[in-house]
């Protein structure tokens, strides 16, 4: 019984399962060549991380890069940091980016936001 138990465990998907809440996507218009920035609210002393899901074409929509930018008073603990995701609109189409908010060595997801990217030409 044991043995079935850690097969149907192993066989689980790992991405975004999500139970969480979840939020309705978020409609963001750009043009070939755009660069934006999605900001999400932060706060380091929970130890939660937000990723991203790289299920988007890569080639029309290429990550930069990903940043924390410190709250600004940063003797509150409780204060709330940004964890901000670059990313360049390369050609036009439309496209969705999930971000889940997960304790950094945990499976457990607490929040996922949602975008939907709509690209056009220049």
């Amino acid at each position: 019984m044991l043995r079935k138990l850690i097969l149907i465990l192993l066989l689980v998907p790992v991405g975004f399962m999500v139970n969480a809440q979840e939020s309705k996507p978020i409609k963001v218009n750009l043009v070939t060549g755009d660069i934006y920035k999605v900001e999400l609210p932060s706060y380091k002393s929970t130890n939660h991380t937000w990723f991203y899901e790289p299920v988007f074409d890569s080639t029309m929509l290429v990550f930069l890069k990903q940043e924390y930018i410190e709250p600004v008073d940063k003797t509150n603990t409780k204060d709330e940091g940004k964890d901000v995701f670059s990313f360049k609109a390369l050609r036009n189409g439309e496209c969705r980016v999930r971000f889940a908010l997960k304790p950094q060595y945990g499976r457990s997801i607490a929040r996922v936001e949602n975008y939907w990217f709509i690209i056009s030409k220049k």
